[in-house]
């Protein structure tokens, strides 16, 4: 019977050399080291926090520029139908059971006396 290997799991938590390694390494630092890269990671994380607060700010500006041209979209669409119906030919033969108050019924050609 054949069996699949185990699946390799993460390295978290454990002692490998490497970690033991950046351990001692912190450990053997001075004080103006520590201050030092202690300033870095501050200046690198108000970098970071800047750049996602833009690009938050740019996707938000984003959102509100497609909901205002869906809204004219909407508002086009909604003419260009109005038109439509306003223009469509009608059949008058049943139209007094659907009457719709967008049609100018008058305009229609075939319903003139000749």
């Amino acid at each position: 019977m054949l069996t699949m290997p185990r699946r390799k799991r993460p390295n978290i938590g454990r002692r490998s050399r490497s970690n033991v390694r950046r351990a001692t390494s912190r450990a053997n630092r001075t004080d103006d080291q520590q201050e030092t890269d202690n300033d870095n990671s501050r200046i690198g994380m108000a970098h970071l926090r800047s750049t996602v607060n833009q690009n938050e700010v740019d996707r938000q500006r984003m959102q509100r520029v497609r909901a205002h041209r869906s809204q004219q979209q909407r508002a086009r669409e909604k003419e260009i139908d109005r038109f439509r119906k306003r223009n469509a030919p009608v059949n008058l033969e049943r139209a007094a059971f659907s009457y719709d108050p967008e049609i100018d019924y008058s305009a229609d050609k075939y319903s003139r006396s000749k």
